[in-house]
């Protein structure tokens, strides 16, 4: 297999091409002139032989460019598995989360689980989403786990003062973090919530069916030991926001539960693929650079003799 370490060089071909269209017009024109004059005696040899001097260094021009395209011959691959997904984290930080039927509080365990399930995604690029009555995007997708830990630490119930669970809004605000990704093989969004959506101008289920669309998934928990109507989820919701994407939905209950269902999460959603890599290859560029020198040499010695003279007799 071959492997162009300079592709950009192909860019010569097109000023050849236009020579050569340049070059054949001139000839289709040489040729006319030719056969509609009568001869004055059978030729010695075939018309078109009075052109292999030129022909050969059209050929020599061609090498040479492949030449400058550096090719490559490769000797051996080996394939690196790695496993890459691009996941928006989108955590719900309205005061609901202060209650501490989670202890210390729902939104400190959220955030533990969050940070223990970054550490175990290496591979994967991770962003975050904050949202409450609104939503804001607090960290871009990024392999920088460090960065987005630290930003996740910092996360409470005054980080969006205002009251209100906006989950339309925050998964629209996921969406537009994942859509312009053109080189993920997967795109997921990992809500945490223990709220009804209430608040937001976008409905939850029309923001699924937009994620749906951009081929993003939707893991929703409801987090909570659903005491207390003002604290309680919606988890229907949740379920047919889940169904919409081809994603899951799951009640997290209470802590032991919820670390549970982040462990099933990362056993069961990593997508695996080989990567190749280029073990050893050989430069083979000298080999037509080797052939534009001997074209280009056999044409200049031929024309030099005046073989083309010779041939149109």
């Amino acid at each position: 297999m071959w492997f162009w370490a300079n592709p950009l060089g192909a860019i010569l071909f097109i000023p050849f091409l236009v020579a050569l269209f340049w070059r054949f017009k001139l000839y289709k024109k040489q040729l006319i002139l030719k056969v509609t004059k009568i001869p004055d005696q059978p030729r010695k040899f075939p018309f078109w032989l009075v052109y292999v001097p030129e022909i050969m260094l059209w050929l020599s021009l061609v090498c040479l460019i492949i030449a400058f395209m550096r090719p490559q011959k490769i000797l051996s691959y080996t394939h690196k598995a790695t496993y890459g997904i691009d996941i928006m984290l989108v955590l719900d930080a309205s005061k609901s989360m202060e209650a501490d039927d989670f202890m210390p509080n729902r939104l400190e365990v959220a955030k533990k689980q969050l940070l223990e399930f970054i550490d175990l995604r290496e591979q994967d690029r991770i962003g975050l989403v904050v949202f409450a009555e609104d939503a804001f995007s607090a960290c871009p997708l990024t392999l920088d786990k460090d960065l987005l830990k630290s930003i996740i630490q910092e996360i409470t119930t005054e980080t969006l003062p205002n009251s209100g669970t906006a989950i339309g809004t925050a998964i629209t605000t996921a969406i537009n973090r994942l859509q312009n990704i053109k080189d993920s093989k997967s795109k997921i969004i990992l809500l945490v919530t223990d709220g009804v959506s209430n608040k937001g101008r976008i409905n939850p289920i029309t923001a699924a069916q937009l994620a749906a669309k951009k081929n993003i998934k939707i893991f929703a928990i409801g987090i909570g030991s659903k005491q207390g109507e003002e604290t309680e989820y919606d988890f229907p919701t949740l379920q047919k926001i889940a169904q919409i994407t081809n994603g899951y939905a799951y009640e997290a209950q209470n802590p032991q539960k919820l670390q549970i269902i982040f462990e099933k999460i990362q056993l069961e959603h990593k997508s695996l693929f080989q990567q190749p890599i280029k073990n050893k290859t050989i430069d083979i560029y000298h080999e037509w650079l080797n052939g534009f020198w001997a074209l280009f040499i056999i044409s200049f010695v031929m024309k030099l003799l005046g073989i083309d003279q010779i041939f149109a007799e």
